[in-house]
């Protein structure tokens, strides 16, 4: 990951958590979100891409996942850098709506092969790793 792709990619990121359920009042984020937001890209290291997505939508624990997931869907349109990558092979498996359901469902088409999966997860780590520092900018709380 480039450093200059990172920020390019941090103003994008502020506005999605700005709008996610992860902030709280008076700009907060509960503490628990900066593990969950830093635990993900390891997730999707140790176990694969659409392992991790699964884990995050089914929500397990007391932490809820799937803002997370929203906020990096959101973060994959409005960049769309990943929409014009995949445009160029064709393959018709763009994201488009900003939602965590949509973003789940695209990685798991049948039509996601090893050419598209592996677009699909470098764009999700790289808004991973935007929300992951913006995350740290904020006053974390219990």
């Amino acid at each position: 990951m480039k450093k200059s792709r990172i920020e390019k990619l941090i103003p994008i990121a502020n506005e999605a958590l700005k709008g996610s359920r992860i902030m709280g009042p008076n700009n907060s984020i509960k503490k628990n979100y900066d593990g969950k937001v830093s635990g993900f890209g390891v997730t999707v290291a140790l176990s694969g891409l659409r392992p991790a997505l699964a884990m995050y939508y089914n929500e397990s624990g007391d932490v809820k996942t799937r803002p997370i997931l929203k906020a990096l869907a959101e973060i994959i349109v409005d960049d769309g850098e990943y929409n014009k990558e995949i445009n160029k092979l064709k393959s018709g498996l763009t994201l488009v709506e900003k939602t965590e359901r949509s973003l789940v469902e695209l990685a798991y088409k049948k039509d996601m092969d090893e050419k598209c999966l592996p677009i699909l997860k470098k764009y999700v780590l790289e808004a991973t790793t935007a929300l992951k520092q913006v995350v740290r900018t904020y006053e974390l709380v219990k």
